[in-house]
């Protein structure tokens, strides 16, 4: 990725070069006027030449910094879209073993690719006036020349020991300071639980005690700045008695070689100083770049299909045949699975937590590809479908995903060209209506982070709402009820048995109400199919395993 930045900038990165040249020769050569000036040169022409040179100068550093700050913003802006568009590809395997503040930081750092570019040319910079600057000194007096190259080698090494102890106080303010925001987090996210443990006192000596050491390496930092700024003006002055010592001593050094040394001095000093400083933040900022480019890295496992084919809509039926997979291990999550869903059933899947339930549907959506076996739609293998077969599933579970929006904007999330009738048809199959009536903004209510503001219920039918306004073929309810109030539980409920008769479902639950009225009923224990059936014909069998779990969820409701 960052070559192909480079070859598609490589344009504005010679500009910038250009005019930085141009701006470092136009301000070098007006001290070197004002020599002649005061040696004695034709005012008028002095005058038009500092003139000239002073508008070459204004003009060039206002394009410079106009190309940089533009160019950065363009920059930046292909980089993230790049990124985004990467985000998009990525495995659901990537999302579920990564936190979402690293795709954050990520997007941030991305950031540093314009900003590279900023900083070399500052370098470039930096580079090129302490390199004129020497040789205009070596031209105004070889002694002075010398004493000043001698000052810039000590001076360099000063500094750089300044800045490397420099930057490990600030790593030290920054790793505090996200302890103390880790510690604002707990208490912001987890007040209620804080409140129930009564640990308040706890939290507030936690916070104490990372606020105090963050304000610590603040102090340590400013009084590091402060040694910092004394040794720069410390070498401006030695630099500066120097120039008037040899003034005092040498006839050669006149009052003009005093002006123009006094500003050579100044622009190597500063230059000195940017070297060390821009060359720091180059090394941070190609160390951000390189973990960006970790992101750029990653190959999807998971490809659209060259000439998939595209699901219109299911036909005749889903299969299951012969299904093994494991995630990161050898351990299978699911073994051997055999299973035929006809188009229109309801089929309940059932089980102990970790049997692998939920990888079932996971594999039907193809976040991941089976290890053994295949499962075909309407006798096609997944895999040579086009993956906006996606499209004609829908998806309600038990942690329900809200974006932070409106109603509304979670509703149609997805459906461009809507209608308002679709939106009230699908409001009201949700059994969402009557609350909506009752908010102030109705549909524009807010419905804060990941839906905070809403109870669990109420997100259930937003999300159930958000599947009615696709067209979609086949329904997966993840445990969609299972934390749930009995009203809530049974106005969901409703809304799925009132589907249209060729509508798929299949529905993983603990709670077997949900699935008692279902075509099949799957039970899975191990990681495989231990039997199936009706609600019925499982509870007459013995030795059976739906019956054991039904008598369970009865004496637990009793």
């Amino acid at each position: 990725m960052f070559r192909l930045f480079i070859r598609k900038y490589i344009p504005e990165i010679i500009l910038v070069m250009v005019i930085t040249l141009l701006t470092v020769v136009s301000s070098t050569l007006i001290p070197l006027v004002i020599k002649a000036l005061l040696d004695g040169a034709d005012k008028g022409v002095s005058f038009l030449l500092i003139l000239s040179l002073t508008i070459i100068n204004v003009i060039s550093s206002f394009v410079f910094e106009r190309a940089v700050r533009i160019n950065k913003f363009e920059m930046m802006q292909f980089v993230r879209l790049k990124l985004i568009q990467k985000f998009s590809e990525f495995d659901h395997s990537i999302f579920a073993k990564t936190p979402s503040s690293t795709f954050q930081n990520a997007l941030m750092k991305s950031e540093r690719y314009g900003m590279l570019i900023k900083l070399l040319s500052w370098i470039f910079e930096a580079a090129i006036t302490l390199v004129i600057s020497m040789i205009m000194f070596y031209t105004l007096s070889k002694a002075l020349f010398v004493a000043i190259l001698v000052l810039s080698v000590i001076m360099l090494l000063i500094f750089a020991h300044l800045i490397k102890r420099f930057n490990t106080i600030d790593d030290n303010v920054m790793t505090s300071w996200k302890k103390l925001l880790d510690v604002m987090n707990r208490i912001s996210g987890g007040f209620e639980l804080i409140r129930v443990m009564h640990s308040h006192k706890y939290e507030e000596a936690e916070g104490e005690s990372k606020l105090n050491a963050n304000i610590g390496y603040l102090k340590e930092k400013g009084d590091h700045v402060s040694k910092y700024i004394f040794a720069f003006n410390l070498f401006d002055a030695i630099g500066t008695l120097l120039i008037i010592i040899l003034f005092i001593l040498r006839d050669d050094v006149t009052v003009s070689v005093v002006f123009a040394a006094t500003y050579f001095l100044s622009a190597i000093i500063q230059s000195c100083n940017a070297l060390i400083n821009i060359s720091d933040e180059v090394s941070s900022s190609w160390n951000d770049v390189k973990e960006v480019e970790k992101f750029f890295k990653f190959e999807p496992k998971i490809v659209n299909p060259e000439d998939g084919l595209i699901f219109t809509g299911l036909k005749d039926s889903i299969t299951f045949n012969n299904v093994s997979f494991a995630y990161d291990t050898d351990k299978n999550v699911i073994k051997n699975l055999n299973l035929t869903i006809k188009k229109g059933e309801k089929i309940g899947i059932c089980g102990p937590s970790g049997g692998g339930k939920s990888t079932i549907y996971k594999l039907l959506l193809r976040f991941y590809d089976v290890k053994k076996g295949s499962i075909l739609i309407d006798g096609v293998n997944i895999k040579d479908l086009d993956l906006s077969y996606r499209k004609k599933i829908g998806i309600v579970s038990q942690d329900t995903f809200l974006f932070d929006g409106t109603i509304r904007d979670n509703i149609v999330y997805g459906n461009t060209g809507y209608t308002e009738e679709r939106l009230n048809s699908a409001i009201k199959r949700a059994r969402l209506d009557e609350f909506v009536n009752t908010l102030d903004d109705e549909l524009e209510t807010q419905v804060g982070d990941r839906g905070i503001r809403l109870s669990g219920g109420q997100k259930q039918r937003v999300a159930l709402a958000r599947l009615f306004m696709k067209d979609v073929d086949i329904i997966i309810l993840d445990e969609a009820t299972s934390a749930l109030d009995p009203e809530s539980e049974y106005w969901i409920q409703k809304a799925i048995d009132e589907l249209d008769d060729d509508v798929t479902v299949i529905a993983i639950a603990h709670r077997l109400t949900t699935i008692k009225n279902f075509d099949k009923i799957v039970v899975i224990d191990n990681h495989e199919i231990f039997e199936s059936g009706t609600h019925e014909e499982l509870l007459s069998r013995k030795d059976s395993k739906y019956a054991g779990l039904w008598k369970i969820a009865n004496e637990h409701t009793l």
